[in-house]
């Protein structure tokens, strides 16, 4: 259970952002692409904070995903962070993540048999 108590301020998303990716699979190795249009003074929903992905073979049928998130602001940030693979939501547990700071977690995927390459989105959230 994660407290807030003494913070005064806490960066809050508007709205749920998504970023879509493919993991394409070469030699067996993972590789991820994303592309997002954002224009500028558009308001992306979630302010200062950026997210970046990672991806690494952990084995057969098994790609481990690191999600790092940095608070570029004056305030603090809590809120929710979940990879979206097809229909399977996946929680990501961000916790609060200071002004200036960056957090970041890892979650292992287990992949069907066979997977050359998948779609899906990372979701950030109020």
């Amino acid at each position: 259970m994660s407290s807030l108590r003494g913070v005064t301020h806490v960066v809050s998303c508007s709205v749920s952002v998504e970023r879509p990716f493919q993991v394409e699979f070469v030699d067996g190795e993972p590789t991820i692409t994303s592309s997002a249009v954002v224009v500028a003074g558009e308001d992306t929903g979630c302010g200062p904070l950026t997210a970046e992905m990672s991806v690494r073979s952990e084995g057969s049928n098994r790609l481990a995903v690191t999600i790092p998130i940095t608070n570029a602001g004056e305030s603090a940030w809590h809120g929710t962070v979940q990879l979206q693979v097809g229909s399977t939501l996946i929680p990501i547990t961000q916790g609060l993540i200071s002004a200036g700071e960056t957090h970041s977690e890892t979650v292992v995927l287990r992949l069907p048999d066979g997977v050359s390459s998948f779609q899906g989105s990372l979701l950030i959230g109020p």
